[in-house]
Order: structure tokens, then C-alpha cells, then sequence
């Protein structure tokens, strides 16, 4: 299973508020970002700050099993990037 998807199951996939909160470039996009402005994760808690993390970092994860089971059969069967950028998207 992707890291990704293990950490968004467990509630502990770490997204800083710079990422959702602040005007961000197309290339500096990032898939745990999207999901949390797309609602696909919900913020669960702040993040114990650890080294270069942002002291607004949080958890986030699924808000429910509805959301997560139908996430969770495609990411499984479909690579997932880290990153989103133009070079990720065919035309």
C-alpha cells in the first residue's frame, strides 16, 4: 500500500497550513494538499513540531470509511504521485 494512503488511513499524514491556506504555485501543487482543499482529508489535530516541520503542520486523514474504502481500492491499483505539477498531466 502506498505511504500515502497508509498515513491518510491512520490519521497521520502530515500536511503544513502553508499548503491549503496560502496562494501556492501550480508546480508546487502536492496530492496530500488538493485532498484536504477537495475535502478527500479532513484536519484531525496539529502536529507535534518536530525538525523542519512548520510549527502549522497537522494531521489529516479520511473524514469517514464512505470516503476512504472507494479511495482506498483505486489508489491501491493506481500508482500515486507525491507531487502534482504540469508534467503530470497528459493534454
Amino acid at each position: 500500500m502506498p505511504e500515502l494512503l497508509e498515513q491518510a488511513l491512520s490519521s497521520k499524514l502530515q500536511v503544513a497550513s502553508t499548503e491549503f491556506n496560502e496562494k501556492v504555485a501550480f508546480e508546487k501543487l502536492t496530492l496530500p494538499s488538493i485532498m484536504v482543499q477537495s475535502g478527500y482529508l479532513t484536519i484531525k489535530q496539529l502536529a507535534k513540531v518536530g525538525a523542519g516541520r512548520s510549527k502549522n503542520t497537522y494531521d489529516c486523514g479520511f473524514p469517514n470509511l464512505e470516503v476512504a474504502a472507494p479511495f482506498a481500492a483505486v489508489a491501491v491499483s493506481v500508482p500515486l504521485s507525491d507531487q502534482l505539477g504540469p508534467s503530470n498531466f497528459k493534454q
